[in-house]
């Protein structure tokens, strides 16, 4: 759904609708949301209950790539929300001084690129020093 949302968006984003609700952040939530829905494909994995059918690796691989997608996908939704939220407050306190404001993407998405790398620099020391493992006991 996440997908098509965002097929829609982008081939209706010159609708008058559409281009007052900044398709960009629509596109950026919806994307956001399917990084962290597609955590749960490797939520359903199954082995059987044979630990011996994969390697310790790929079972780190499965395991960490849960918070890699739950927390990346979480992380561009809320900026995308965050941002635009940022956006519109901005616009509104220089419009009580008469003045023409324009925000500009790139203002916007600096949020997104501090939120994004504090992100990946605790994901990748969560990865490197204590990964999560598979464990039957």
């Amino acid at each position: 759904m996440a997908l098509i949302c965002m097929i829609w968006t982008f081939y209706h984003r010159n609708d008058l609708v559409v281009n007052i609700a900044q398709p960009s952040f629509l596109i950026m939530v919806a994307g956001g949301i399917l990084i962290l829905a597609s955590s749960l494909v490797p939520l359903s994995y199954d082995d059987g209950g044979d630990p011996s059918s994969m390697s310790p690796s790929y079972a780190v691989g499965i395991c960490m790539s849960i918070p890699w997608l739950g927390f990346t996908g979480f992380t561009v939704t809320f900026t995308a929300l965050f941002a635009k939220t940022w956006r519109v407050n901005k616009i509104f306190r220089q419009s009580s001084a008469y003045m023409k404001q324009k925000v500009s993407a790139r203002e916007v998405l600096a949020p997104l690129l501090i939120l994004l790398g504090l992100n990946f620099v605790v994901l990748i020391c969560w990865t490197i020093i204590d990964p999560l493992t598979v464990s039957r006991d």
